[in-house]
């Protein structure tokens, strides 16, 4: 399971199952003793007791260094008004409490998304300078929001699809398709490039390598 926040400002963990033909050598650089970083505990449960499991070792990533604030496009416009006080309206008391202590001088940036509590449609945020899971705009699946407070004034607006391609570790020249949803289901519910690249230089291609040298 690697998590794509280790490498851009989103919580974004997925699981990965890499399997070798079988009677191939593995190379020892990409086979652990045990358990590892890639394996918490609920990858180690669905491991119990299957045959031939390996433990597969790579590198860990460096601690990131890019925050949520860091890729925000924060020129980008706000809902109208009418949307702007629906989506204030509807933040988690909670996290309007919070929201409303926190110094007003520097612009913050809070994602958040809209869920239904006891029956009633709320919009959780987050405080950790991290976006949520990137999702598409289907399926009953709600867009991100960002809420921003600066000089203690809240305004919101959608996450924008630049920044979508940014939280998913696309290039800045990555040429992103046609309107807002087309834009918005490219990136989202997809995985995140520098996840599959770090998997690729760490375990696919040693294994690759082996194998035609065998």
């Amino acid at each position: 399971m690697i998590d794509a926040e280790r490498f851009v400002p989103q919580s974004r963990p997925r699981v990965f199952v890499v399997a070798a033909l079988a009677g191939f050598t593995l190379p020892h650089s990409v086979v652990g003793v045990g358990r590892n970083w890639l394996h918490p505990d609920a990858v180690c449960k669905a491991a119990a007791g299957l045959e031939r499991w390996v433990w597969w070792a790579m590198l860990e990533p460096p601690k990131r260094q890019q925050h949520l604030s860091d890729i925000l496009e924060w020129d980008a416009a706000f809902a109208n008004a009418a949307i702007d006080a629906r989506n204030i309206g509807l933040i988690a008391p909670r996290h309007k409490k919070y929201l409303d202590l926190l110094p007003s001088k520097k612009a913050f940036a809070a994602p958040g998304y809209k869920r239904t509590r006891n029956g009633h449609q709320v919009l959780e945020l987050r405080f950790d300078n991290l976006s949520g899971c990137l999702r598409t705009p289907r399926g009953g699946s709600s867009r991100q929001v960002i809420v921003i407070k600066k000089n203690d004034e809240i305004k919101s607006r959608l996450l924008t699809v630049r920044e979508a391609a940014r939280l998913m570790g696309a290039p800045e020249n990555y040429q992103i398709p046609g309107s807002y949803n087309d834009g918005y289901m490219a990136m989202g519910d997809a995985v995140a490039v520098p996840v599959v690249r770090w998997l690729a230089e760490h375990l696919l291609t040693p294994l690759v390598r082996a194998y035609e040298h065998r």
